[in-house]
Protein backbone atom coordinates (compact mmCIF):
# COMPACT_ATOMS: atom_id res chain seq x y z
CA UNK A 1 0.00 0.00 0.00
CA UNK A 2 1.89 3.44 -0.83
CA UNK A 3 2.72 5.96 1.73
CA UNK A 4 1.43 9.36 2.23
CA UNK A 5 3.09 11.50 -0.11
CA UNK A 6 1.82 14.93 1.78
CA UNK A 7 2.43 13.36 4.89
CA UNK A 8 6.04 12.44 4.39
CA UNK A 9 6.68 16.25 3.05
CA UNK A 10 5.64 17.80 5.98
CA UNK A 11 7.77 15.35 8.36
CA UNK A 12 10.70 15.99 6.29
CA UNK A 13 10.10 20.23 6.75
CA UNK A 14 9.88 19.49 10.69
CA UNK A 15 13.35 17.21 10.71
CA UNK A 16 14.68 19.98 8.53
CA UNK A 17 14.12 23.08 10.87
CA UNK A 18 15.06 20.91 13.96
CA UNK A 19 18.06 20.13 12.13
CA UNK A 20 19.19 23.97 11.62
CA UNK A 21 21.13 25.72 14.68
CA UNK A 22 20.05 28.85 15.30
CA UNK A 23 23.06 31.66 14.80
CA UNK A 24 22.71 34.66 17.54
CA UNK A 25 22.91 38.20 15.81
CA UNK A 26 26.35 39.90 16.67
CA UNK A 27 26.05 43.55 17.57
CA UNK A 28 29.56 45.40 16.16
CA UNK A 29 29.69 48.34 18.41
CA UNK A 30 30.27 51.93 15.90
CA UNK A 31 33.87 53.43 16.47
CA UNK A 32 33.43 56.84 16.28
CA UNK A 33 36.10 59.07 14.34
CA UNK A 34 37.56 61.76 15.64
CA UNK A 35 37.21 65.06 13.19
CA UNK A 36 40.53 66.52 12.10
CA UNK A 37 41.07 69.92 12.86
CA UNK A 38 42.62 71.87 10.38
CA UNK A 39 44.09 75.29 11.56
CA UNK A 40 43.56 78.10 9.22
CA UNK A 41 46.60 79.38 7.95
CA UNK A 42 46.80 83.64 7.54
CA UNK A 43 47.88 84.53 4.74
CA UNK A 44 49.72 87.88 5.30
CA UNK A 45 48.79 90.93 2.55
CA UNK A 46 51.76 92.19 0.51
CA UNK A 47 51.68 95.34 0.61
CA UNK A 48 52.94 96.18 -3.41
CA UNK A 49 54.65 100.12 -3.35
CA UNK A 50 53.42 102.43 -5.75
CA UNK A 51 55.88 103.06 -8.42
CA UNK A 52 55.59 106.65 -9.08
CA UNK A 53 55.23 106.63 -13.46
CA UNK A 54 57.06 109.93 -14.25
CA UNK A 55 54.84 111.96 -16.61
CA UNK A 56 55.75 112.56 -20.32
CA UNK A 57 55.39 116.05 -21.43
CA UNK A 58 53.59 115.78 -25.24
CA UNK A 59 54.88 118.98 -26.79
CA UNK A 60 52.04 120.83 -28.33
CA UNK A 61 53.00 120.58 -32.49
CA UNK A 62 52.04 123.90 -34.03
CA UNK A 63 50.26 123.05 -37.38
CA UNK A 64 50.77 126.01 -40.23
CA UNK A 65 47.49 127.52 -40.97
CA UNK A 66 47.12 126.42 -45.00
CA UNK A 67 47.63 129.04 -47.34
CA UNK A 68 43.48 130.64 -48.26
CA UNK A 69 43.29 130.29 -52.12
CA UNK A 70 43.94 132.78 -54.07
CA UNK A 71 40.64 134.83 -54.55
CA UNK A 72 41.51 135.77 -58.38
CA UNK A 73 39.12 136.36 -60.94
CA UNK A 74 37.74 133.57 -62.73
CA UNK A 75 37.78 133.96 -66.58
CA UNK A 76 34.37 133.71 -68.11
CA UNK A 77 34.25 131.31 -70.27
CA UNK A 78 33.30 131.90 -73.66
CA UNK A 79 29.69 131.93 -74.37
CA UNK A 80 28.02 129.76 -76.75
CA UNK A 81 27.65 130.86 -80.42
CA UNK A 82 23.89 132.18 -80.93
CA UNK A 83 21.63 130.44 -83.13
CA UNK A 84 22.55 132.84 -85.36
CA UNK A 85 26.24 131.93 -85.56
CA UNK A 86 25.08 128.44 -85.70
CA UNK A 87 23.21 128.26 -88.40
CA UNK A 88 25.90 130.64 -90.52
CA UNK A 89 28.34 127.97 -89.91
CA UNK A 90 25.61 124.99 -91.14
CA UNK A 91 24.89 127.10 -93.95
CA UNK A 92 27.85 125.77 -96.31
CA UNK A 93 27.52 125.94 -100.30
CA UNK A 94 25.83 123.29 -101.93
CA UNK A 95 26.80 121.78 -105.27
CA UNK A 96 24.89 119.80 -108.31
CA UNK A 97 26.02 119.10 -111.83
CA UNK A 98 24.08 117.21 -114.56
CA UNK A 99 23.72 116.49 -117.90
CA UNK A 100 20.48 116.87 -119.95
CA UNK A 101 19.19 115.81 -123.69
CA UNK A 102 18.45 118.99 -125.75
CA UNK A 103 15.85 118.07 -128.54
CA UNK A 104 13.26 120.55 -129.33
CA UNK A 105 12.23 123.77 -132.18
CA UNK A 106 12.97 127.70 -131.42
CA UNK A 107 12.53 130.67 -133.85
CA UNK A 108 15.84 131.82 -135.16
CA UNK A 109 16.74 135.18 -136.95
CA UNK A 110 15.95 134.04 -140.46
CA UNK A 111 13.86 130.45 -140.08
CA UNK A 112 12.67 127.90 -137.50
CA UNK A 113 15.68 125.59 -136.32
CA UNK A 114 15.29 122.62 -134.78
CA UNK A 115 17.95 121.49 -132.33
CA UNK A 116 19.36 118.74 -130.79
CA UNK A 117 22.67 117.74 -128.33
CA UNK A 118 23.73 117.93 -124.71
CA UNK A 119 23.17 120.71 -122.08
CA UNK A 120 25.02 120.63 -119.43
CA UNK A 121 24.13 122.73 -116.15
CA UNK A 122 26.30 123.10 -112.77
CA UNK A 123 23.94 124.53 -109.72
CA UNK A 124 26.10 126.42 -106.97
CA UNK A 125 23.93 127.98 -103.51
CA UNK A 126 25.34 130.29 -101.00
CA UNK A 127 22.49 129.98 -98.09
CA UNK A 128 22.35 133.18 -95.88
CA UNK A 129 22.70 132.45 -91.85
CA UNK A 130 18.99 133.21 -91.83
CA UNK A 131 17.80 131.33 -94.71
CA UNK A 132 17.39 132.18 -98.19
CA UNK A 133 20.57 133.04 -100.43
CA UNK A 134 21.54 132.95 -104.11
CA UNK A 135 22.14 130.27 -106.50
CA UNK A 136 24.53 130.34 -109.47
CA UNK A 137 23.78 128.33 -113.14
CA UNK A 138 26.34 127.38 -115.04
CA UNK A 139 24.61 126.15 -118.67
CA UNK A 140 26.90 125.03 -121.33
CA UNK A 141 26.30 123.01 -124.53
CA UNK A 142 28.33 120.12 -126.00
CA UNK A 143 27.81 118.68 -129.30
CA UNK A 144 23.96 120.80 -130.22
CA UNK A 145 23.62 121.39 -133.81
CA UNK A 146 20.22 122.50 -135.33
CA UNK A 147 18.95 121.82 -138.62
CA UNK A 148 16.25 124.99 -140.55
CA UNK A 149 12.92 124.51 -141.39
CA UNK A 150 12.43 124.49 -144.40
CA UNK A 151 15.93 125.04 -145.74
CA UNK A 152 17.64 121.86 -143.83
CA UNK A 153 20.67 123.73 -143.43
CA UNK A 154 22.84 122.95 -140.64
CA UNK A 155 23.25 125.08 -137.86
CA UNK A 156 25.92 125.28 -134.61
CA UNK A 157 25.04 126.31 -130.92
CA UNK A 158 28.06 127.37 -128.94
CA UNK A 159 29.37 128.90 -125.62
CA UNK A 160 28.12 128.56 -122.10
CA UNK A 161 26.73 130.80 -119.81
CA UNK A 162 26.42 131.76 -116.03
CA UNK A 163 23.45 133.60 -114.33
CA UNK A 164 22.86 134.38 -110.85
CA UNK A 165 19.33 134.81 -108.87
CA UNK A 166 17.92 134.88 -105.45
CA UNK A 167 15.88 131.76 -103.77
CA UNK A 168 13.82 132.57 -100.60
CA UNK A 169 13.92 131.63 -97.13
CA UNK A 170 10.49 131.36 -96.64
CA UNK A 171 9.21 128.34 -99.07
CA UNK A 172 11.28 126.22 -101.58
CA UNK A 173 11.56 128.49 -105.08
CA UNK A 174 12.04 127.01 -108.55
CA UNK A 175 14.12 129.62 -110.83
CA UNK A 176 13.85 129.79 -114.42
CA UNK A 177 16.36 130.79 -116.16
CA UNK A 178 17.49 131.33 -120.37
CA UNK A 179 20.99 131.14 -120.74
CA UNK A 180 22.22 133.15 -124.14
CA UNK A 181 24.55 130.98 -126.76
CA UNK A 182 25.77 131.66 -129.92
CA UNK A 183 24.30 130.63 -132.95
CA UNK A 184 26.16 130.12 -135.83
CA UNK A 185 24.43 130.19 -139.51
CA UNK A 186 25.31 128.29 -142.36
CA UNK A 187 26.22 131.96 -143.62
CA UNK A 188 26.78 135.24 -142.07
CA UNK A 189 27.60 136.15 -138.91
CA UNK A 190 27.16 134.45 -135.58
CA UNK A 191 24.05 136.09 -133.12
CA UNK A 192 23.29 135.35 -129.73
CA UNK A 193 19.83 133.64 -129.33
CA UNK A 194 17.79 132.06 -125.76
CA UNK A 195 16.20 129.02 -127.03
CA UNK A 196 16.64 126.87 -123.60
CA UNK A 197 15.04 127.39 -120.58
CA UNK A 198 16.93 126.08 -117.39
CA UNK A 199 14.55 125.11 -114.48
CA UNK A 200 15.88 124.84 -111.16
CA UNK A 201 14.19 124.09 -107.65
CA UNK A 202 16.01 125.10 -104.34
CA UNK A 203 14.55 124.71 -101.00
CA UNK A 204 14.83 127.54 -98.48
CA UNK A 205 17.86 126.31 -97.19
CA UNK A 206 19.90 125.91 -100.24
CA UNK A 207 19.15 122.31 -101.22
CA UNK A 208 19.13 121.95 -105.08
CA UNK A 209 16.10 120.02 -105.72
CA UNK A 210 15.73 119.57 -109.42
CA UNK A 211 17.43 120.75 -112.31
CA UNK A 212 15.28 120.41 -116.02
CA UNK A 213 16.10 121.78 -119.37
CA UNK A 214 13.67 122.36 -122.48
CA UNK A 215 13.86 123.59 -125.51
CA UNK A 216 11.78 127.43 -126.23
Amino acid sequence: MPRNRLRLAGNVCLLTAALSPAVPAIAVPATAVPAIAVPAIAVPAIALPASAVPAIAVPAIAVPATAAAPTGAVPATAAAPTGAVRAAAAALPQFRSVSLPVDGSFTGPNETVHVKGTLDVTVVTLPGAAGGGTAQVVSSLDDTTGVGVPSGKTYYLVGAHRDTAPFSAAATTTLHIKPAFLLVPPSGAPGRVQPLTVSVTITSTGVIDTVTAAVG
